[in-house]
């Protein structure tokens, strides 16, 4: 027989091992006397097997020897190859547990008023506070491996990835403890009030979000790990309703890098409330639903939110359009469980999917829907998550309401996807989220994907960070690194060319950074621009379409992140969306369906525009301008800001090369309006019968695409021609922005269509929006249905048109339906730019309300035309944005008729321009021409009488700029319908390098 005592403040432990019997400790607490047993394991310098330790499905708790190699703890995906002091720190890489017997029902010696995940998941940490101890379960060997003792009954706790922080709520003191060594590190006095709750991500390094006093977000409410003083966090734009909420009636969740705080107001609905606060580069971002979600649990990454009533983006937009309630996700990856009321069984999916991949039985007791949120999730204060996943262990944890007991089922994951229908691609690994100068970064991804092989890129990275063939990513980070964030995409593709994305930002730690930091904050000025190098953030592998196949024509295109804005350039042919999350610009080519190339924006307050060849991108905070240009994708122009004024919106036409016009000033009633040149950053004189000062709604600022009409919100229009502008406010209130026609020739409003100077011609439904088309000659509508007011009708028709071409009944505009047209404020897009019209390539592009991912619609225009009743007579086709002095130019009109007989007149144009009885408009243009614009008015008629106009505002300018011959990144044939420099210059339809109707792998 042996002896062991172990000695805790006011906890003493005695431990008698009797061989081949049972381990028996007793713990001493005051006058109370508690029974712990385990098996024996005095023997041994290392715990027995499993088959020896556990007998049967129930196994006792078992607290190793302090030196245990069992305890050593790790970052679970990245390891380093040259050992530094601080990886001795590290946590050692989590293995599943091997036991036998499934479930398996581990007991705890008291029950727990609280669990915190910690160590990336591997670790459960349970408060017993009756035994004023912290007890760290190991998931991946099923059993507690150590009891930390607590200086008081009061306490709030959460966990890192390395670090476990306690507060001590009586003696308002904040602790940090090393996971590893179990080792208190620091111990500092807390301030302002009572912490009703503290959280933090379980795979992260911080920071730490103290809850305390009301819900209201200040900068010391989040506090640095490494000080655990106030972290340097600036609130950004505050739509939080929380402020005179009790943190007590409030339950907070972090996601597990620590970017997304999660939190939510159970009651009643009239006393209910949930929220996020999003952590970006050192900003707090806001945003709060009055709505009652019952929990709100961010996810691995912080991209969801998983609840009572569904799964949300971070900025509370709904994912899934059925009801997917009481989700819950898992310790990592994207995947997550669903608990079904009046069931015991739990299901695991992958994001995004509504399917099961597969069903665990028996896992929970059956509640009823009433009782549901009430038994499983919460029994008291604070708040038990009772259903834990962990993929790379193969292991699910319920937590019973005893609160005083873990049972273990092990997931046979891979055997349900060999037998599983479904054309699933997982990730099922985590990148850690903070490295330092000089460390050598390495993350090893995880996928399961059942059309093989896997095909892994990084899409955007720092320079020097590669992948091998074994999907390890690697990194050396210089040891003079300046930056202090760096954005890796990592691009996950299966054999048919499904692709999923994992998007983290690494932030990278150091003596030099921090003098950095130090130095700006000093200066109190904005840091100079970053010029990267060569290959930094830009890898030489372009992303490719992920095709998924719900329906024959049509397929969705995943991106890496979420759309903040958009922009439509090169006459068509290029989408550029803005990944805020990401800090990227994604170049969306219509032509190959894809993303061709992710564009670095090194600020979180950005404006962007493009016209026909030029990219302008504003660094707001910098008050600096870039141009990139559209041919080669290469930034050609650094300049700063020719305006002191603050400049609240930019816009060109995307058809055009300029102006560029930028609102400036700070009240948005009285904003000035300026004109530059894009080539020149200069500004040009635009002449104007009175001071031009216009109520702006800056969000919503649209031009068409020759540049000549831009509207300003819902206030009005300007007008450009011949360096002249004029001013046109609108005469009928509406809520709603006013949209300019691709021709510049109609504004379409909720309340009929106007003229370009604002004159009705046309009333409408108010319950309808009209959405113009991105080339010439159509426009959308959106009708609600007067049974449903949340549903809408979508209806294509022809410029002019009362009645429509068609309904497209294959697209549900209900999936963009989250906001309204107006929107409140930034990071909202308005209804109109969630759909993409583009005619000439029977292509709609539509933007889902999670905006993270493009839905690609092939519109068939003949089929419809055929299928049409309407005795329609409209153009598909319109002259060039320009001609060249000097050059001949021709058009080739497009004009389709229900009855044929079509007849061309020519009724305005300039000298020697002709028609010919086909439509092919003709001109040789002087060399010494003098005009820089020129009117076109072309009737058109059919043998049923019917007749329409045609009406341009043909530019005329000199030769055009020169194209530098940089490699270019791709050889699709471009869009020629603002092709300058052809001999002769004619317009044409480029030839799609994809079909969308779907193929088979």
């Amino acid at each position: 027989m042996a002896k062991c005592t172990y000695r805790y403040p006011e906890v003493t432990v005695i431990s008698i091992c009797v061989r081949k019997v049972a381990h028996l400790r007793f713990a001493l607490l005051g006058s109370g006397l508690f029974l712990l047993l385990s098996s024996c394991s005095c023997q041994k310098s290392v715990p027995a097997p499993a088959s020896e330790q556990y007998q049967g499905d129930t196994i006792p708790v078992e607290a190793p020897p302090a030196n245990s190699e069992e305890q050593r703890l790790s970052p679970l995906n990245v390891s380093k190859t040259k050992p530094s002091q601080s990886d001795q720190a590290n946590l050692s890489k989590s293995s599943p547990s091997d036991f036998s017997g499934d479930p398996l029902t581990v007991n705890l010696p008291g029950t727990c008023r609280a669990v915190e995940a910690g160590g990336a998941g591997r670790y459960l940490i349970f408060h017993l506070d009756h035994l004023r101890l912290l007890a760290i379960f190991d998931v991946s060997a099923a059993r507690v491996t150590k009891y930390l003792p607590v200086e008081s009954d009061d306490i709030a706790f959460t966990a890192g990835l390395e670090k476990l922080v306690v507060v001590l709520r009586d003696q308002q003191k904040i602790q940090r403890f090393d996971l590893q060594t179990h080792q208190l590190e620091l111990t500092r006095l807390l301030n302002n009030g009572e912490v009703s709750q503290i959280s933090m991500g379980s795979a992260s390094a911080g920071p730490i979000f103290l809850c305390r006093g009301d819900m209201s977000v200040n900068a010391e409410n989040f506090l640095d790990l490494q000080t655990l003083e106030p972290a340097h966090l600036k609130r950004g734009g505050s739509d939080w309703k929380f402020k005179d909420v009790n943190t007590r009636d409030c339950i907070v969740h972090a996601s597990a890098d620590g970017s997304v705080f999660g939190v939510a107001r159970p009651g009643v609905a009239s006393h209910s409330g949930y929220g996020n606060l999003i952590i970006k580069r050192n900003q707090i971002q806001e945003f709060y639903q009055d709505r009652n979600l019952g929990v709100s649990l961010p996810g691995p990454d912080g991209s969801l939110i998983y609840s009572f009533s569904g799964i949300y983006t971070n900025t509370l937009i709904k994912v899934l359009a059925e009801n997917h309630s009481r989700a819950i996700p898992a310790s990592l990856g994207n995947l997550y469980m669903r608990v079904r009321a009046d069931s015991p069984n739990v299901t695991i999916h992958q994001q995004h999917d509504p399917r099961p991949l597969l069903t665990i039985p028996q896992v929970v007791p059956s509640i009823s829907r009433r009782d549901w949120h009430k038994d499983f999730f919460v029994r008291e204060t604070p708040q038990i998550l009772r259903l834990h996943y962990f993929p790379d262990m193969d292991l699910l944890a319920y937590l019973p309401a005893t609160n005083s007991q873990v049972v273990l089922h092990r997931v046979h994951l891979q055997q349900a996807l060999d037998k599983s229908p479904l054309d699933y691609l997982l990730i099922t690994s985590q990148p850690r989220n903070t490295a330092k100068q000089g460390d050598f970064y390495q993350y090893q991804l995880n996928a399961k994907a059942k059309q093989l092989p896997i095909q892994t890129s990084i899409e955007v990275g720092p320079e020097g960070m590669t992948i091998t063939p074994q999907d390890t990513l690697i990194w050396q980070i210089p040891v003079a690194f300046k930056r202090e964030t760096e954005t890796v995409i990592l691009s996950v593709k299966d054999a048919t060319g499904q692709e999923v994305f994992q998007t983290w930002q690494i932030d990278i730690q150091g003596q030099q950074i921090r003098k950095n930091k130090t130095a700006s904050s000093v200066a109190g000025k904005p840091s100079p621009l970053h010029q990267p190098e060569p290959g930094t953030h830009q890898k030489s592998t372009i992303p490719k379409a992920t095709l998924i196949q719900p329906e024959p024509h049509q397929r969705t295109v995943n991106l890496p992140g979420s759309i903040d804005d958009l922009v439509v350039c090169g006459g068509g042919r290029y989408l550029i969306l803005h990944l805020l999350d990401l800090h990227q610009l994604a170049v969306f080519d219509t032509n190959k369906s894809a993303v061709v190339k992710y564009i670095p924006v090194n600020s979180d307050d950005i404006l962007f525009t493009a016209g026909a060849d030029d990219l302008i991108i504003l660094l707001r905070d910098r008050q600096i301008f870039e141009r990139w240009n559209l041919k080669t994708f290469q930034r050609e122009l650094t300049v700063a800001s020719p305006i002191a004024d603050r400049i609240a919106a930019l816009v060109m036409g995307y058809d055009s090369a300029g102006p560029l016009v930028l609102f400036t000033g700070d009240d948005m009633r009285k904003m000035k309006v300026h004109f530059f040149n894009p080539e020149t950053m200069r500004e040009r004189k635009y002449q104007s019968q009175h001071p031009l000062r216009v109520s702006v709604e800056p969000h919503h600022v649209k031009a068409s695409a020759d540049g000549t009409l831009i509207s300003y919100g819902a206030a009005g229009v300007l007008i450009l021609e011949d360096q002249k502008v004029s001013n046109h406010p609108t005469q009928i209130p509406s809520p709603f922005v006013l949209l300019p026609s691709a021709d510049g020739s109609v504004v379409y409003t909720p309340h009929g269509f106007m003229s370009r100077q604002m004159n009705p011609i046309n009333r409408d439904d108010p319950r309808s929006i009209p959405i113009p088309s991105v080339q010439p000659g159509f426009y959308l509508m959106a009708k609600e249905q007067p049974q449903h007011k949340t549903k809408k009708e979508f209806y294509l028709y022809s410029k002019g048109a009362k009645t429509p071409l068609a309904q497209l009944t294959s697209v549900n505009p209900t999936l963009s339906d989250s906001e309204r047209q107006k929107a409140p404020g930034p990071h909202v897009m308005a209804l109109s730019k969630h759909f993409q019209y583009l005619p000439f390539e029977n292509l709609l592009i539509q933007i889902p309300a999670t905006k993270q991912s493009l839905i690609l619609h092939e519109i068939n225009l003949e089929n419809l035309l055929k299928q049409s009743d309407q005795n329609y007579l409209f153009a598909v086709s319109h002259p060039l944005s320009a001609a060249i002095r000097g050059k001949h130019w021709i058009s080739q009109m497009d004009v389709r008729s229900k009855q044929g007989g079509v007849k061309y007149q020519l009724e305005a144009g300039p000298e020697c321009m002709f028609v010919s009885p086909t439509g092919l408009l003709s001109w040789q243009v002087p060399a010494d021409f003098p005009k820089s614009r020129v009117s076109l008015i072309l009737s058109i008629t059919d043998s049923s009488g019917q007749q329409f106009f045609q009406t341009d505002r043909l530019r005329v300018k000199g030769p055009s700029r020169q194209i530098e011959t940089a490699p270019q990144p791709d050889s699709s044939p471009e869009k020629t319908v603002s092709t300058q420099n052809a001999d002769p210059v004619i317009a044409r339809k480029p030839d799609r390098e994809e079909p969308l109707t779907a193929r088979k792998p």
